[in-house]
C-alpha cells in the first residue's frame, strides 16, 4: 500500500511538469484568416511560435527539413506555409504583443527564437482552398496548440477535428 502511494505521487510530480496542449481554431474576421485558442485562459497566454503547412502542396520543398515528409502509406507531404517566432515573455516584458488572436501572415512581436536556418522564419504564402491545413503553436510557457483546417470553395473555414 505504501509503495502504491509513492508511486502515484511520483506520478502527479511527474504530470505537474508537463506542458498543457490545447486546440487552435482558424476563423474568417475582416475577411482575413485568424488563429484562436478554444479554451479562455489560453487566450491571455503569449504566443511565442506559430508555424501552418499545407497538405500536399504544390511547391516543392526548399530542404527535406521544411516538410514533414510522406510515410510509408504515401500520405501526401506537409510544407510550411508560414513559420514565425516571437521570442518569449522575458524578451518581450510584461507587454505581449503575441496574444490569440493571431492574424495568418502577421510578424510577430520580439525577437524571434534561435532556431537553425532549416527551423527559421517562413514567409506567409497565400492559403490554397480545398486543402488541409496544419497549426501549430507555442506559447512562452512551453505549452502547445495544434489544429487544422480547410479554406471552402465560398472561402468559409471548417475545423477539422
Amino acid at each position: 500500500m505504501r509503495l502504491r502511494l509513492i508511486l502515484v505521487g511520483i506520478s502527479c510530480l511527474g504530470l505537474a511538469s508537463c506542458s498543457e496542449v490545447y486546440e487552435v481554431r482558424a476563423e474568417v474576421r475582416d475577411g482575413q484568416i485568424v488563429f484562436t485558442a478554444e479554451k479562455d485562459w489560453f487566450r491571455e497566454r503569449c504566443v511565442s511560435e506559430i508555424e501552418v503547412l499545407a497538405e500536399g502542396a504544390d511547391s516543392t520543398p526548399s530542404s527535406p527539413q521544411s516538410a514533414l515528409q510522406s510515410d510509408a502509406e504515401n500520405r501526401p507531404a506537409f510544407v510550411t506555409v508560414w513559420r514565425d517566432s516571437g521570442g518569449s515573455l522575458e524578451d518581450l516584458g510584461d507587454d505581449c504583443e503575441n496574444r490569440f488572436p493571431v492574424r495568418y501572415g502577421e510578424p510577430l512581436a520580439g525577437k524571434p527564437l534561435d532556431r537553425p536556418p532549416q527551423l527559421g522564419p517562413v514567409g506567409a504564402k497565400p492559403l490554397a482552398r480545398g486543402v488541409v491545413h496544419k497549426i501549430r503553436t507555442t506559447t512562452h510557457l512551453g505549452e502547445h496548440g495544434w489544429g487544422s483546417f480547410v479554406i471552402h470553395r465560398d472561402g468559409t473555414v471548417e475545423n477539422l477535428d
